[in-house]
């Protein structure tokens, strides 16, 4: 499960990454044509488990209801009727019976009803049989839609016309006919595959940037109305309100080092930047003035990022900004562009001398080398965040991904770092 384009596949942890949940909103095809017999029969118990597990503890309510539709084809490779000795009920047998009560239909389909479990068979409310010619198909399935004496008729079904039984409303077997569909003649190479599937990626990835951002817009809004009340009322906040406050704000900064960090790989991996909204276009220009008046870069950013706009469109700007070397055209650049850097604790130099001499170090082992619990180790770096001077980036290894400190140099950091 970790090597291989399987393993890949299992353990990827990066931007195009799905969650099983995600399922759950769109049409789902998994094609595992490609696969072993085990990694088939892993991958789709996986799934199967992961959702009974996922709707079990309480993501979705017990119903009658139909909500969702789970197909599994060749279903013996899942379903096993003839399962090792010491296994009394297999976990796919289990979840066949019991995950309908969340609203869920599982249907089953294989060429073979007689390799199927019993469990299948015994709860399945809907059966339907097309022609049928081995032998032991055919004694199950006459049992099953109770037409023993009249077993005879499965073999002479023409085809596209099937016999039907339901366990209600209509108790007696009948026929159906499905009408003709004529499939594509051409075939679907794996580079179509992939170039139809990074569509696919993208719009979902942008679906959840959308509705992380609304969420960040909200708690900006609760947080700026707190304080506002604070502020014009007089009264010091109880200690509940007052630790809600802290609460609020913390997931609202959290969040935006997560954006920043985001949007900065994002940088990485674009060829430029330039400006890309009017929205954006608005904010460069009255930085350009402010800058001419006299403020810096530095306070204007922060200002930007409390006053209702878009983290994403303040860091695409002011990114520009430096990019183009506007601060120094326009603006009145001090010398002591970075005091906090001047500043640095004693444990923020350890770590950050630590990161520099062993940068191969995961983050864990670097607490470690500096001496620090990780307790302590995960407050100096998220001190260390806060200033700029570091980010932690996920490194792929032979043994899996690990975190790893990586030092954000300035000419000013870069002195500090030799000079002590």
């Amino acid at each position: 499960l970790t090597f291989g384009n399987f393993g890949k596949t299992i353990c990827y942890k990066g931007p195009e990454e799905s969650s099983i949940e995600a399922l759950f909103k769109e049409e789902v095809v998994m094609e595992l044509a490609s696969l072993s017999n085990t990694e088939k029969k892993f991958f789709t118990q996986f799934v199967l488990s992961y959702v009974y597990k996922w709707m079990k503890v309480g993501n979705v309510n017990t119903t009658e209801e139909f909500k969702y539709a789970i197909l599994v084809d060749e279903a013996h490779n899942i379903f096993l009727k003839d399962r090792p000795t010491f296994i009394s009920e297999t976990v796919a047998d289990v979840i066949f019976r019991e995950i309908r009560e969340y609203g869920v239909s599982l249907i089953s389909l294989d060429q073979h009803v007689s390799k199927l479990s019993d469990v299948v068979a015994g709860n399945s409310a809907t059966n339907v049989a097309f022609q049928q010619m081995l032998p032991a198909d055919i004694e199950v399935i006459s049992r099953l839609m109770q037409l023993q004496d009249r077993k005879a008729y499965f073999t002479k079904l023409p085809v596209g016309v099937a016999i039907v039984r339901l366990v209600e409303r209509h108790h007696e077997p009948f026929l159906v006919k499905a009408p003709l569909v004529k499939l594509k003649s051409c075939g679907v190479d794996d580079a179509a595959l992939q170039d139809r599937m990074k569509g696919l990626l993208k719009q979902s990835r942008r679906r959840e940037v959308f509705r992380k951002s609304v969420q960040e817009e909200e708690l900006a809004k609760k947080l700026a109305n707190m304080e506002y009340t604070f502020v014009q009322s007089g009264v010091e906040p109880d200690a509940a309100t007052a630790k809600e406050h802290a609460r609020m704000k913390e997931a609202q900064d959290a969040a935006w080092r997560a954006q920043e960090r985001h949007e900065e790989k994002r940088k990485g991996r674009s060829q430029g930047i330039g400006i890309r909204s009017h929205l954006q276009q608005k904010i460069l220009d009255d930085v350009k003035k402010r800058l001419s008046n006299g403020e810096s870069l530095q306070d204007l950013k922060k200002w930007y990022e409390h006053a209702g706009y878009k983290r994403a469109d303040v860091l695409h700007v002011f990114r520009y900004v430096k990019k183009k070397g506007l601060e120094r055209r326009y603006g009145k650049i001090q010398k002591q562009e970075a005091p906090e850097l001047l500043d640095l604790t004693e444990d923020q130099l350890a770590l950050l001398k630590e990161a520099r001499s062993r940068p191969e170090l995961p983050v864990t082992a670097l607490y470690k080398a500096a001496g620090f619990s990780p307790r302590k180790g995960n407050a100096v770096r998220k001190q260390l965040e806060d200033l700029g001077v570091v980010v932690v980036e996920s490194v792929r290894t032979e043994k899996g991904w690990t975190k790893h400190v990586s030092i954000q140099y300035t000419p000013e950091l870069t002195k500090i770092l030799t000079t002590s």
